[in-house]
This record gives structure tokens, C-alpha cells and sequence, in this order.
């Protein structure tokens, strides 16, 4: 198992990277300066399967279906850690979500 930081926001995943090499300062930064797109730093532990499920996700730019696929893991058990920045709990649930682009 291995821990991920990245930012996600409307339109899912958009960065996942190794804790251990995650600048988590630069990632909130980026993060409050999307606020209108519901952007968030996010927090995942991740099995070696689950991590190339959602890398091959990313890889095909299916970055809403890997979002979905991580909440879908949250919501049967199956991961050991999730977890988003302090007060942007509401909007993780609002997103993957388009509709929530102010600019489209």
C-alpha cells in the first residue's frame, strides 16, 4: 500500500502523486485558486491494484471514471485511508461534476 496526495475538482481527478514527493503546500495553493471548480487537496492510500486501476484512469483521460472509481472503493470498504481538506468535505461530494464549471 502506498499513500497519494493530488487535487480533484468538477471534472475529477486531477493530479495524484506519491505522498513521500507531493509538495502539499503548492497542491493547496493550486487548489484555493480553483475554488469556483470545487478543487480540493485530496489524501488516498492505495492498494498496488487499485493505484494501476486509477493511473490506467488517468493515462486514458478518464479523470471523472477515476474519481467515481475511488469513491466507489470508499463507499464499499475497500480503502484503508481517504481523506480531503479540512472544509471542502461538502464539495467532495458534489464532484466529479461538470455542471459545477462556472466557465463551462
Amino acid at each position: 500500500m502506498e499513500t497519494y496526495i493530488g487535487i480533484a475538482d468538477c471534472h475529477g481527478i486531477e493530479s495524484m502523486q506519491p505522498e513521500k514527493e507531493a509538495e502539499q503546500y503548492l497542491l493547496s495553493i493550486r487548489a484555493m485558486a480553483n475554488k469556483q471548480r470545487h478543487a480540493l487537496v485530496y489524501r488516498v492510500t492505495l492498494t498496488k491494484p487499485q493505484h494501476r486501476r486509477i493511473l490506467n484512469l488517468l493515462n486514458k483521460g478518464a479523470y471523472k471514471l477515476a474519481l467515481l472509481l475511488i469513491k466507489e472503493l470508499r463507499d464499499n470498504g475497500k480503502l484503508k485511508n481517504l481523506s480531503v481538506q479540512k472544509g471542502c468535505e461538502k464539495s467532495f461530494e458534489l464532484i466529479p461534476n461538470s455542471k459545477l464549471d462556472p466557465w463551462g
